[in-house]
């Protein structure tokens, strides 16, 4: 339904797209690629929500911006939860998708 150009053309969209749930594995690769995360999340814990606003269609330039909006520690000392906001756009302009993650984080070594 997705990648193919004729049956595509026949369906709602009229064209090809890019599968929602592809744009979210995306998203996640490119907040970690960040390095921001990198040596801090130890697991993905939770996807509070995740709303799919804007259709991405084939060609379209994705990119993420996550950003912590709440943080608290857990029992273990060097452990804590991070609560983030991902908003995930296209042509740098539009908001396509956004969500809440939460990660278990640790402390970054120095």
């Amino acid at each position: 339904m997705h990648f193919i150009e004729t049956f595509a053309a026949a369906g709602p969209f009229g064209r090809r797209t890019v599968r929602g749930l592809l744009v979210l594995l995306i998203a996640i690769g490119l907040r970690q690629q960040s390095r921001v995360f990198c040596g801090v999340v130890c697991a993905f814990s939770e996807m509070k929500s995740w709303t799919f606003k804007r259709l991405v269609l084939i060609g379209d330039t994705t990119n993420a911006v996550a950003t912590v909006v709440e943080a608290w520690p857990i029992s273990k000392p060097s452990q804590g939860v991070a609560e983030q906001r991902v908003d995930d756009t296209k042509q740098e302009v539009d908001i396509a998708r956004s969500g809440i993650f939460v990660a278990i984080t640790v402390a970054r070594q120095q």
